[in-house]
């Protein structure tokens, strides 16, 4: 009789621990759930926010130069030397501008005279646009919005001499209208004459990539070098900085990325306190003579089935919820997968770690209680 004491105090705490195993089961599935789905989501939204946000400086003019002469004494930029931009690798599109001392005007509006800019053909890569086949004239919707011209259409221009008001000529040419943020407040508002081919420039446009910005910024200062050796004066359109984030280090210095290890430190907690209040059941296979791999394998695999069914809803949840809150599909599917999967890597080395830890006897765990 004396030793029939721990079967029955086996048997009691096995049906204790048959009434707690399903609620904690559930618990703990509902929590990794609940925690991937929050960690991934932020992530995601935080990642898919920083790459609009990126995307809009881009369309606006990053990753755009502006080249002019270094001063008045200096001698102005080629206009052939700026068009040959466009065949150099990393350059995307590049175009020459210089002023002139007319206005231009659609023949079918008078009264609407506008600044008439000489540009290079490089303009239609630049802006990613077809070019016409025949002579082309670049505008964007601030100056048409009066006269009723429309993109594509073919219409006659008026050349007046700005300082006597005489009629300068006549030109032919195909219109295009464009909203594109990259030519910038100098250029809006202006008629492009698709017409510069040679001589000189008063600035030169180039646009460029992440991947070859600091290349192609190099290089462009000694592309365009005038004949008696002076550099000219390259600068971006708009900084980095216009929109209040330097895109090269915002994500990574932000906290969110970090999201999966608060997630994987509030599960092992949780798991910590459900280990606590169960010590007893791992008692009872230390007093029968379940060794500590054994132990070990019992609540890994445990903790591997539940973590697996919460960390799976987690992840359908948070890809779902982040592409309905706005999120890009692929930055959604990527910051979601990673972040729980690092989130349950880490909580699985502290189930592990957890589960070397010693564990008692039945008789230490009635000295506990007592």
């Amino acid at each position: 009789m004396t030793h029939a004491w721990p079967a029955r105090l086996a048997r009691r705490e096995g049906l204790a621990n048959a009434r707690s195993a399903g609620w904690l089961a559930t618990l703990l599935t509902v929590a990794v759930a609940w925690i991937s789905t929050v960690a991934g989501t932020a992530s995601a939204l935080d990642a898919s926010r920083l790459r609009d946000a990126e995307q809009a400086w881009i369309d606006a003019g990053g990753y755009t130069y502006v080249i002019e002469a270094a001063g008045e004494d200096s001698r102005p930029l080629s206009a052939s030397a700026c068009e040959a931009l466009n065949v150099v690798t990393g350059v995307n599109g590049a175009f020459a501008t210089t002023l002139s001392n007319v206005t231009m005007r659609p023949a079918s509006a008078p009264g609407n005279e506008t600044t008439m800019m000489s540009v290079s053909p490089g303009i239609y890569r630049f802006l990613s646009l077809p070019a016409p086949r025949t002579a082309g004239v670049v505008t964007t919707p601030k100056t048409t919005g009066v006269t009723g011209l429309r993109d594509g259409e073919q219409a006659t221009f008026v050349l007046t001499d700005f300082a006597d008001g005489a009629v300068a000529g006549r030109v032919e040419a195909t219109l295009t209208v464009t909203d594109s943020a990259k030519l910038g407040d100098d250029l809006t508002g202006a008629y492009l004459l698709v017409s510069l081919t040679d001589g000189d420039a008063k600035q030169c446009y180039v646009t460029t990539d992440a991947a070859h910005a600091e290349a192609v910024r190099t290089y462009l200062g000694a592309a365009l070098s005038a004949d008696d050796g002076s550099a000219p004066v390259v600068r971006p359109r708009i900084s980095a900085n216009t929109y209040g984030l330097d895109f090269e280090t915002a994500y990574s210095r932000g906290l969110l990325r970090w999201a999966w290890a608060a997630g994987a430190a509030a599960l092992f907690a949780m798991w910590a306190v459900t280990r606590w209040t169960r010590r007893t059941h791992t008692a009872v296979y230390a007093t029968f003579g379940a060794h500590a791999r054994a132990r070990l394998i019992m609540q890994v695999t445990e903790w591997c089935a539940l973590s697996a069914v919460g960390a799976s809803w987690g992840w359908a949840t948070g890809v779902t919820l982040a592409i309905g809150l706005g999120a890009t599909p692929v930055i959604a599917l990527t910051q979601v997968t990673l972040q729980i999967v690092a989130l349950w890597f880490a909580a699985t080395i502290g189930v592990i770690a957890l589960g070397v830890a010693p564990v008692g006897t039945l008789l230490d765990a009635l000295k506990d209680r007592a």
